[in-house]
């Protein structure tokens, strides 16, 4: 016969399992999860947009917020890219605050 306890570990063996196949902030390496948090990223950038320009439709406010878009993906090349390319190959960050610690951390060796 089974007992309480061992019931209790096969249930905590599944719980640990469960958490160790789920981790949040790990990287994406399947294909349609990536396809997906893109389409759900421009889907979120999208409606933010059309939020504004509906908050005050003008075809100034269409104009800024296109800029806006415009300029950001820039940004993202720029810092994910360029910098990496041209400034320093060595320099290797995911994320802005990566960037920073990156930067301290190069000031702080010099």
């Amino acid at each position: 016969m089974r007992g309480r306890r061992d019931d209790d570990r096969r249930v905590g063996a599944r719980r640990q399992s469960d958490r160790r196949s789920f981790t949040l902030g790990g990287d994406l390496t399947d294909p349609r999860a990536i396809t997906a948090k893109g389409i759900l990223l421009l889907l979120c950038a999208a409606v933010a947009a059309a939020a504004i320009i509906l908050e005050s439709p003008s075809w100034r406010m269409a104009g800024l917020v296109a800029i806006l878009v415009w300029a950001t993906a820039r940004s993202y090349v720029f810092l994910f890219y360029v910098l990496h390319q041209y400034v320093d190959p060595r320099l290797r960050y995911d994320e802005l605050l990566g960037l920073l610690r990156a930067i301290r951390a190069k000031r702080l060796d010099e």
